[in-house]
């Protein structure tokens, strides 16, 4: 999946590199959903800006005129699973997981230049 994300671009006009050709962009882009949620941050003030910054980002990429939705997460609920893995699937099973993980580095998830928002950069 990750070689088939990478391979598949399009070109647009519209955005020049300096030379003032098109560029080649990718038809795809990444949010982590754990970083949504307020169990990722210390206070609400840090969760609403977390979320600004994907309405803003997905805006931008999608290209739509508005870059921001005062109202998106009003009606967002909060998951009550546990959110460490070991919590979740128990110390073996998360040590399974975290090898695997470890061995899919620089594969999985993709990771493209312009992602550079943290909100972009999922964590295990």
């Amino acid at each position: 999946l990750s070689r088939f994300l990478m391979e598949h671009l399009y070109y647009n006009s519209a955005d020049t590199d300096t030379a003032g050709e098109g560029l080649l962009l990718p038809v795809w882009t990444i949010v982590c959903a754990d970083r949504l949620s307020s169990h990722s941050y210390d206070t609400p003030q840090q969760t609403s800006e977390a979320r600004d910054r994907v309405i803003g980002y997905l805006a931008s990429f999608l290209g739509w005129p508005m870059r921001n939705c005062p109202t998106c997460f009003d009606t967002w609920k909060e998951s009550a699973k546990a959110h460490r893995s070991e919590e979740r699937l128990g110390m073996e099973s998360a040590r399974v997981v975290m090898e695997h993980l470890e061995a899919l580095e620089g594969i999985w998830p993709p990771r493209r230049q312009e992602d550079d928002l943290a909100e972009q950069q999922c964590r295990s």
